[in-house]
């Protein structure tokens, strides 16, 4: 009689499995097919595309979270302007699943504009992290775009449970030691005063940020509120925000001299 109530549930639960669709046997593999090194190719056509322009134009957006409609719909309206290129401020995912990555990869290949993606603290959990670095590379990286250099930020302190490194001060630090008269871009998901960086780095955070340029320029996304910009520590640093694309908005940049034009665009 054991055996044959054990059988019985066996079997129900093996039809329960192979009947459902959605059955993941892990969210991360370790094979992911398609095109990888994604930040580094598109960085490399940027800087092939804008190395003796004097102004460059770009388009931010953030915060996708598997939202494929709104994202295809910015898209869409993307590559009809303008813009050098895309920056996409993190938090790709939900949960770090490897189809939300592939889904989200897929849509972004839609864009004609060489497009960058930030590492968020959503993308970093389970094996995101790990994903994210196959796909994409170390989420730690700069790029120059003609008069601009741009120094990308994994800012997701709580995301790694404590580790030292994130956000991590001793790159910037060397980014700063490479500074070559370049007005400065900072790139990051989460901004230095929310609970999910590391509050021990904050203000050291703040004046390591000031060192790598006498112009710097922050952009930040993860709070999903409304556009909006602040010198939050009162040292002319403005940290502008992104919103999510949910909220169906992208900003807008263009630098050129020593101005920098903002617009926050409803689509």
């Amino acid at each position: 009689m054991k055996k044959s109530v054990f059988a019985i549930a066996f079997v129900t639960m093996i039809l329960c499995f192979s009947s459902c669709n959605s059955f993941k046997v892990h969210p991360y593999v370790d094979k992911i097919d398609g095109e990888k090194d994604i930040n580094i190719h598109n960085i490399n056509k940027i800087e092939a595309n804008c190395h003796d322009k004097d102004t460059i134009r770009f388009a931010v957006i953030s915060d996708s979270h598997v939202k494929y409609d709104d994202l295809l719909d910015a898209i869409h309206i993307i590559n009809h302007s303008d813009f050098d290129f895309v920056l996409h401020l993190g938090d790709q995912t939900d949960y770090g699943l490897i189809d939300e990555f592939l889904d989200t990869r897929e849509i972004m290949q839609k864009c004609e504009k060489p497009h960058i993606m930030i590492l968020g603290n959503h993308d970093c959990v389970g094996s995101g992290k790990h994903i994210y670095k196959e796909i994409y590379g170390n989420p730690d990286f700069s790029f120059t775009v003609g008069p601009v250099k741009f120094v990308c930020l994994n800012t997701n302190s709580t995301e790694f449970h404590g580790n030292d490194n994130v956000p991590d001060l001793s790159y910037i630090e060397q980014e700063a030691s490479n500074n070559n008269g370049k007005k400065i871009v900072v790139v990051m998901h989460v901004e230095p005063w929310d609970d999910a960086f590391d509050a021990s780095k904050k203000y050291v955070f703040e004046q390591k940020i000031k060192t790598l340029g006498e112009s710097v320029t922050c952009l930040y996304g993860h709070v999903h509120s409304y556009p909006s910009y602040t010198d939050y520590f009162d040292d002319g640093v403005v940290y502008y925000h992104c919103p999510k694309i949910a909220d169906r908005y992208y900003l807008v940049f263009k630098i050129y001299n020593d101005v920098i034009d903002y617009e926050a665009i409803k689509f």
